[in-house]
């Protein structure tokens, strides 16, 4: 299947507004409970077939990871290393398609 920028603008916007619910005010465990939503709204069987297929992997392991996150069972380093998945996976995202796109 070929990648629209369409597709990916769809989901560089769902990682930009997980990366921005972690940044906005509050505890952390609420901010990353808001992060984690929108990180793992994505659909595991349809949204991987728009990623690059050099991150399809890691995109594919980083849903499962977000659907499967319990936030108020994470400890501190727990909710950090979330948090820095979230932002890492932007960033992959944000070298595809973004204002910082990497050609």
């Amino acid at each position: 299947m070929a990648i629209d920028d369409f597709s990916l603008i769809f989901i560089w916007e769902k990682l930009y507004h997980a990366v921005r619910a972690l940044a906005a005010p509050g505890e952390l465990p609420q901010r990353l409970s808001s992060a984690v939503e929108h990180a793992g709204s994505f659909d595991i069987e349809d949204d991987v077939n728009y990623v690059p297929a050099d991150v399809k992997g890691e995109f594919t392991k980083f849903i499962q990871q977000m659907q499967n996150t319990n936030v108020s069972a994470l400890d501190e380093d727990g909710m950090i290393h979330s948090a820095d998945t979230i932002i890492n996976m932007f960033d992959i995202i944000s070298r595809h398609h973004g204002p910082y796109k990497m050609s």
